[in-house]
């Protein structure tokens, strides 16, 4: 579990593993640079095309954030004032499962009455986190083969 803290942050990769950012998740992505399938190399590049300092919150970031939920990474954030943002790719029914076991396991660290603003780059779906935590993004969710991979904890990953 998770406790809250100020402007908690996540990511969950392609094959359903979250884990918390280190500060921010620009930060997090230059830090596992080939865990996002960048090197510092070409972080660096996209960084000085904008004409922005590495690692700062602007356009640079967003290009890069955006690329990776293109690309099937998730992105949670917690504010404070806000409650959640959530961009993903599309709401199909495996990250809607994923995003449904994401804040099942981290209820006791979110703030009660928080809302999960989900934006999958089409539209913003609001919910409360109650709503989430029981269900209400499986609703009409199949998917094509029946079969949902399990979202996993860094913690719960066996180290290789």
């Amino acid at each position: 579990m998770f406790t809250s803290t100020f402007k908690m942050g996540f990511w969950i990769s392609p094959g359903g593993v979250a884990f918390p950012v280190e500060e921010t998740h620009i930060n997090t992505v230059f830090n596992h640079p080939r865990l996002f399938g960048y090197t510092t190399k070409r972080l660096e590049a996209i960084y000085d095309r904008h004409g922005e300092t590495y690692r700062s919150e602007a356009e640079a970031r967003k290009e890069i954030i955006f690329a990776l939920v293109r690309r099937g990474w998730i992105r949670l954030r917690h504010y404070p004032l806000t409650g959640w943002s959530v961009n993903v790719k599309e709401l199909n029914p495996q990250y809607r499962y994923w995003i449904t076991q994401f804040f099942r396991k981290v209820k006791a660290g979110t703030t009660p009455g928080d809302f999960v603003n989900i934006d999958p780059a089409t539209e913003i779906f609001t919910f409360s986190i109650e709503a989430v935590c029981k269900g209400r993004l499986l609703r009409n969710g199949k998917s094509k083969n029946g079969r949902l991979t399990e979202l996993r904890l860094l913690s719960e990953v066996p180290n290789k």
